[in-house]
């Protein structure tokens, strides 16, 4: 009887053991796993930080929000109405600019125009994309067909 309790007891030991490896091997995974997630959205970042279109962008944004100027969009879905456009400078070369700069180049790439008003030049309009990766506009393509 005594020999049948040591070998349950022995048993369940070895169930245990196995258990708390398995358990471990679990939580290490698990650990890896967020680990190489967070590396890799800091890479997304940080790649998009290097792009020399991302930085050139975000050096414009900071030179002229130091020199007072105001940045608006007109947005196409609004009928063509400006929007204001707001973000604090000191935050630019962070997570803040980048999806900053990918707001201002999807709404460029949806047909949107972007503007600066700066007090010694007025109100001008910005492009941050090459001619071929911007949308025509509605108004152009109805005149371009009505021609």
């Amino acid at each position: 009887m005594i020999m049948g309790v040591l070998l349950i007891k022995d048993e369940i030991d070895n169930l245990f053991s196995d258990f708390n490896q398995s358990a471990n091997i679990i939580i290490s995974i698990y650990c890896w796993l967020v680990k190489m997630i967070s590396k890799t959205q800091e890479n997304n970042d940080t790649e998009a930080i290097i792009d020399p279109r991302y930085d050139r962008i975000i050096r414009y944004l900071e030179k002229a929000s130091q020199d007072g100027a105001e940045f608006y969009i007109q947005k196409q879905k609004l009928g063509g109405r400006l929007k204001s456009i707001h973000f604090d400078p000191s935050k630019l070369h962070s997570r803040v600019g980048v999806s900053l700069v990918h707001y201002l180049l999807d709404a460029e790439k949806s047909g949107d125009k972007i503007y600066v008003k700066k007090t010694n030049e007025g109100v001008k309009r910005v492009s941050f994309l090459d001619k071929a990766e911007r949308k025509p506009r509605d108004s152009f393509l109805k005149w371009r067909h009505s021609a």
